[in-house]
């Protein structure tokens, strides 16, 4: 597994702070955005819309929502357990991640 990164950008920078909460080393790949590396053809072809992070499985398949992968990791390694145990505690984090989207960083 690789994650593409850029080091300046919110979404990637919330997944770099889980990883190092959970303990989980996945090597980072930095795609510069100021230099428009996002919108090469070969970064196009794992994300089509050219947004980061993205979490390339050893497959070569994608993933390239931050919460997708975060859920995706937390499936992976369950403890200590980052996102929620409960139903309501999951569905918790998902309403405080859409208002993080759609309110704080926006």
């Amino acid at each position: 597994m690789r994650i593409y990164d850029f080091r300046f950008a919110p979404n990637p920078h919330k997944l770099r702070i889980y990883l190092a909460e959970k303990g989980i080393s996945i090597p980072l790949e930095r795609v510069d955005l100021r230099k428009g590396e996002n919108l090469k053809p070969e970064f196009l072809a794992k994300n089509p819309l050219g947004a980061l992070p993205v979490l390339e499985l050893d497959d070569g398949s994608c993933l390239t929502e931050s919460l997708a992968i975060i859920e995706y990791l937390e499936e992976l390694h369950p403890d200590p357990p980052m996102i929620g145990i409960e139903p309501l505690e999951r569905a918790r984090v998902r309403e405080l991640e859409r208002f993080a989207d759609t309110s704080v960083l926006n």
